[in-house]
């Protein structure tokens, strides 16, 4: 049968017997079959339905009877098994049939409904091919009860359906689903072994960008939309997410085409009685709120969908309930709030976009087959005034119920939505690997983290194919809640240069110390997954950014405590890194001077904390007065402090790529048993060309325990420059240019001109217990900067050294 609905004459269901083995008595045979189309054109999309009237014999008693049944067949156009993936999809339909309806109709049976999975239709037998094999080809069949012969209809999709209907589809729905929860909650091993495999992430093919491009204007000609509001619909079209975050609680089994084709009802006299639901070819696992939305969504008589929306969802909820509290399961997890969230995932993730791209063909009085669309034989912008009217209504509640919302209107403290999470991981997934499901919870706690917000994201993948699973356990960087750290941090500038670090700087790195002599590479910084400044293209930093590495504390890697200061294991094998890191930027400098200057130098960055200046220069000079310094030292420190140059003259030996924020907590070590065995550097916000005596210096005075400090300082510069000229020279770089006496000029030239300074105000917040936001700093009310005694002696320390040996 061509897409057209005329009847291929040559169309036969060869081995009809075999596929109907479950059906036939033991002396039962075919005896002929009638095969003609089931459904229009626009009906049905992603097969050829076929009505199929079987006659079958008794050998014996030579009875006949007839068999109405409706036959699922593959597309017979290329273009429709490619956006469909048909190879999947009509598999996972069979397996629905053939094994994972059988499980939840005995689960309901013993359960309280002794009907059981009546809201499937009766499945007579199907196969994938004549062969046996995996591969689904044009022998595969599906064979259902022709519902349409046992008084079912479907509504009239640019139409929608009254309540009475719709609420028998709810029905149908909410046992469905409580199928699915109450196995999964009561039965989890069988819901793993028999339904989790099947699972499908389906993607819509090839209709996102026709339908944006109709939308956009629709909304941006209406008065109902601001601006804002438009730019909202874009991101949610750019970022739709269908394996959002499934809660623990509602997590079930859903068909995921739940609109009005797809739902069929059977009426007596003019009352509807009872619905099934059809074509399961994209079930898969998530909230039951994906279903009832698009449903309410897509399906719904215009008229009635603002007034009875609200009764609609209550309805649905309260018989959802009802079934759970049949099944056994314990209902107080499914609360009214806990549905209501659950319907904002829903809409916010996914069900808006669904419906939307999926109104196209509902509505569009033209539209025949998607493979029409595709090939540009119909037009998609030639919206009707009902389909305009559709939409604008459905955008105007969903933000006048917050159900869509951009993350910068997340109250604060709440985790933002991370949206479109495979495209940050395409080169992370293989070919049939698709994202499953995500989990998110903080990844550090107040005052860890200063400049961003640090989500940890555990995603669950799996192969299409395989079937196998993979957990992935990264960590996500956001921008700051607040516009006031946003503008400390200058976050549209550093945000912007810490991805390119992990997105061309760090790769670039990697592949040079690996064709340099190091085969493990660039193993200082976290692998990369993947990043974006946006959803819109554009190069503006946005709420919806973010650099998605490795979860280093999931690979066993801490941070110390800030506070106490690391011990001298921990502090050498930071600075094994370090000098790895600095050789690197070195080496690549004087190979590649060139892709030093197109790759790196336009993303180094001039930060001072402006803020802390002042502040902490008030509290300064007091400390030291009482710490014994002669009016001549603080003269001296006055003039150091206030005369920093951040941007001091870089020698052509020992400028390099420098991190510039090297303190304790943005350098992650990972222990062999007690022993430290690696560091990895996470945090490029600030990073420059400098001396790297810079990042040294500043690690060394803020990050080591001060008895240590004070015993061991010149021990960690020798161990840090021999470490590095070790480096050097593996990289083939000619040594002699890096003496001992040049070095310990660089040191000089580091404290005296900026590191000094950078480690009075950065002492602040890492030594500071109430410090828990930059923002708390300029509101004064922590910062009466009342320094601990410990405070008060490293500062007191540090700038003696600093006399003692020279540096100012």
């Amino acid at each position: 049968m061509g897409l057209e609905g005329e009847m291929d004459s040559s169309l036969s269901i060869r081995n009809l017997d075999e596929v109907l083995s479950n059906v036939l008595k033991p002396d039962e045979y075919v005896l002929s079959s009638e095969i003609s189309p089931l459904t229009v054109p626009g009906e049905n999309y992603g097969s050829i339905m076929v009505r199929v009237v079987i006659n079958i014999k008794n050998r014996n008693t030579k009875n006949t009877r007839t068999l109405h049944a409706a036959g699922k067949l593959i597309p017979d156009n290329e273009i429709i098994k490619k956006v469909f993936d048909t190879q999947v999809t009509y598999k996972c339909e069979f397996y629905f049939y053939a094994s994972i309806v059988p499980v939840l109709d005995e689960f309901l049976k013993r359960n309280g409904f002794p009907e059981g999975a009546d809201f499937i239709a009766p499945f007579y037998g199907g196969r994938l091919n004549l062969h046996g094999g995996p591969e689904v080809d044009e022998n595969a069949i599906i064979l259902l009860q022709n519902l349409k012969q046992e008084g079912y209809i479907t509504g009239q999709k640019r139409v929608g359906l009254d309540i009475p209907v719709a609420q028998t589809a709810l029905d149908s729905l909410a046992k469905f689903h409580a199928s699915g929860i109450g196995l999964r909650h009561l039965h989890p091993d069988v819901f793993e072994s028999k339904l989790k495999p099947h699972f499908y992430c389906f993607t819509p093919y090839g209709l996102d960008e026709l339908v944006l491009a109709s939308l956009i204007p629709v909304l941006e000609k209406s008065d109902k939309f601001s601006k804002a509001e438009v730019d909202v619909v874009k991101s949610v079209f750019a970022q739709n997410v269908k394996k959002l975050d499934v809660s623990e609680a509602w997590g079930t089994i859903i068909h995921y085409d739940s609109w009005v084709n797809n739902i069929l009802y059977k009426l007596e006299g003019t009352k509807p009685v009872h619905s099934i639901l059809v074509d399961f070819q994209v079930f898969d696992y998530g909230t039951p709120l994906n279903d009832v939305m698009f449903f309410l969504f897509s399906s719904i008589k215009q008229d009635l969908f603002e007034s009875q929306i609200d009764n609609l969802l209550n309805y649905y909820y309260q018989g959802l309930v009802s079934n759970l509290k049949t099944l056994g399961v314990d209902i107080s997890k499914f609360s009214r709030s806990s549905f209501d969230q659950e319907v904002k995932m829903a809409v916010q993730n996914y069900e808006y976009y669904h419906a939307m791209w999926m109104l196209q063909p509902i509505m569009h009085e033209a539209f025949k087959s998607v493979a029409s669309l595709k090939d540009g034989t119909e037009d998609p912008t030639s919206w009707s005034t009902e389909h305009q009217n559709k939409v604008k209504d459905i955008t105007r509640m969903c933000f006048d119920k917050g159900w869509l919302i951009s993350n910068s209107q997340l109250p604060m403290g709440s985790l933002p939505t991370i949206r479109h999470i495979e495209t940050l991981l395409r080169n992370e997934l293989a070919p049939n690997e698709f994202v499953v499901s995500t989990k998110s919870s903080r990844l550090t706690v107040p005052g860890e983290n200063f400049g961003s917000e640090m989500l940890s994201i555990v995603i669950k993948i799996k192969d299409n194919v395989t079937k196998a699973e993979r957990t992935l356990h990264t960590a996500a960087k956001l921008i700051p809640e607040t516009k006031e750290v946003q503008t400390f941090f200058d976050t549209q500038v550093t945000y912007k240069s810490e991805y390119q670090f992990y997105s061309s700087i760090g790769p670039l790195l990697d592949n040079f110390l690996k064709e340099n002599g190091f085969p493990e590479g660039a193993d200082f910084i976290a692998p990369f997954y993947g990043g974006r400044l946006n959803l819109n293209g554009s190069d503006r930093v946005d709420e919806d950014a973010i650099i998605l590495m490795a979860n280093l504390k999931y690979l066993g890697y801490a941070t110390g405590d800030k506070a106490k200061g690391l011990d001298i294991s921990s502090v050498e094998v930071a600075l094994k890194s370090l000098a790895k890191f600095h050789a690197a930027g070195i080496g690549f400098k004087q190979q590649n001077p060139q892709s030093f200057e197109t790759h790196f130098i336009p993303y180094f960055y001039y930060f001072i904390g402006h803020h802390f200046h002042d502040l902490v220069f008030a509290n300064l000079i007091p400390v030291l007065e009482s710490g014994g310094f002669s009016t001549e030292e603080i003269e001296t420190v006055k003039s150091v402090y206030q005369g920093i140059t951040k941007k001091q003259d870089i020698s052509n030996t020992w400028g390099t790529l420098i991190h510039y924020d090297t303190w304790m907590n943005n350098i992650l070590i990972k222990n062999d048993g007690s022993e430290p065995k690696n560091a990895i550097i996470v945090d490029y916000q600030v990073y420059e060309q400098g001396t790297p005596l810079n990042d040294i210096m500043l690690f060394l005075f803020t990050s080591v325990q001060l008895d240590i400090l004070k015993k061991e300082i010149d021990h960690f510069l020798d161990f840090y420059f021999n470490s590095l000229i070790t480096n050097l020279r593996r990289l083939g770089l000619d040594i002699s240019k890096f003496s001992r006496d040049s070095f310990n000029e660089e040191i000089k030239i580091a404290v005296k001109k900026y590191e000094f300074h950078h480690t009075m105000w950065l002492l602040e917040p890492i030594l500071n217990p109430n410090l828990q936001s930059l923002a708390t700093f300029k509101q004064g009310d922590v910062y009466l900067l009342n320094w601990t005694e410990e405070h008060k002696e490293r500062i007191q320390f540090i700038t003696r050294l600093c006399f003692e040996k020279g540096w100012f």
